[in-house]
């Protein structure tokens, strides 16, 4: 006999306790579903990444001058900001600022 006294050796739950244990779980099962979506699209953004690196290779940055890095800067904080980019009296690209990318 068991302590309770019940001689009940099936071990069922209180209907309470397992819609509490079947609420978990499904929550469980839930997070782990999210985070396998999260690591996929990370493996994903860490592929496109790769493939990105091979086609546009970093650009060259050993020999850009402070004046070239500022120019650079202005350009990406008005392109930030949704305004046209006209450094240089109407040029609009980093080739202005005299910075090249490596070719591919």
């Amino acid at each position: 006999m068991n302590p309770s006294g019940n001689s009940n050796n099936n071990h069922t739950m209180h209907p309470s306790v397992e819609a509490a244990i079947n609420s978990e779980l499904a929550a469980v099962l839930q997070r782990q579903q999210e985070l396998a979506n999260v690591e996929a699209q990370l493996e994903r953004e860490k592929q496109r990444r790769r493939e990105l690196v091979i086609i546009v290779p970093p650009l060259q940055m050993d020999e850009v001058s402070y004046e070239q890095l500022e120019q650079m800067r202005n350009s990406v904080m008005m392109f930030k900001h949704g305004a046209e980019v006209k450094p240089n009296g109407g040029a609009s690209s980093l080739a202005a600022a005299g910075v090249k990318a490596s070719p591919p």
